[in-house]
């Protein structure tokens, strides 16, 4: 019995050297803190800080104020509604293409939550990407635009005298969903290679070395002839440097915030 009881006694001594050694640090981190406001010893916590190097920029739309373009004209609404990002056309033959308001990079993944808010849907709604921009338009650009109605996906390269360039024609996959069903876009750059997804299937790759550099990233929305009005919902736009099995993040990095071009449509008429 006696040598039970001396052994809780133990137990209970070291708890209690513990807790006055965890004390003792307490006071001295608290010291050290002080000294630095006015004694220039630098400031230290023992909390752990957790960083992810790959969460660059994103959007859920929630804030109107977060800083995409908002505008109400004869050819196109851009608005915040209800958690998501508008784009909703008004006439045909032209692609609406808002620039997200952030930083230019040279090698990263873009990707957005996109969906038609109701028929019709038989217009194209995507992501712009490798944007070059100037103050005021958006010469040159990729554009990755599904068609849910076909299933159908395409990639362009917008040239400096306005055509539109095909890279990858329209082709099938039954990875996209039809209708008002949302569908998870993903284009990534990393350097010359340009590799497309959707809802986490990989769609296609390919290859372009005609924009270099640091470039930009947005929306796009066009609408069919038969149907000019098409309503565009976006969300959970996310652009990251991390390219997965890629480069390492680049470092060089283009001011855009702020700044955003007053044009946000160009001439488009893709095929049929």
């Amino acid at each position: 019995m006696m040598n039970e009881w001396r052994k809780w006694v133990l137990v209970v001594v070291i708890l209690l050297a513990g807790v006055a050694l965890a004390w003792s640090r307490v006071n001295d981190a608290a010291s050290l803190n002080e000294a630095g406001a006015g004694g220039g010893v630098t400031p230290r916590a023992y909390l752990p800080l957790i960083l992810n190097d790959c969460d660059d920029f994103y959007d859920g739309f929630g804030d109107p104020a977060s800083g995409w373009q908002v505008l109400d004209d004869a050819l196109v609404r851009l608005a915040y509604v209800n958690g998501e990002y508008q784009i909703l056309s008004r006439e045909a033959g032209y692609v609406f293409r808002p620039l997200a308001p952030t930083y230019g990079r040279e090698n990263y993944v873009v990707e957005v939550d996109a969906r038609f808010a109701a028929s019709p849907t038989d217009g194209l709604y995507g992501l712009v990407f490798g944007a070059v921009t100037n103050q005021t338009e958006v010469p040159r650009y990729y554009l990755f635009v599904v068609e849910p109605d076909d299933q159908e996906f395409r990639l362009y390269s917008r040239e400096t005298d306005g055509a539109f360039t095909t890279l990858i024609g329209s082709t099938f996959s039954a990875a996209i969903n039809q209708g008002t069903a949302v569908n998870r876009l993903t284009a990534v750059r990393d350097g010359h290679e340009i590799t497309l997804a959707v809802n986490g299937t990989t769609l296609a790759a390919t290859t372009d070395a005609a924009i270099t550099g640091p470039t930009f990233t947005g929306l796009a929305l066009s609408p069919r002839p038969a149907n000019p009005q098409a309503d565009g919902r976006f969300d959970n736009f996310h652009v990251s440097v991390c390219v997965p099995g890629g480069s390492s993040p680049s470092a060089t990095m283009s001011g855009l915030t702020n700044h955003l071009p007053t044009g946000v449509y160009d001439a488009f008429a893709p095929e049929e």
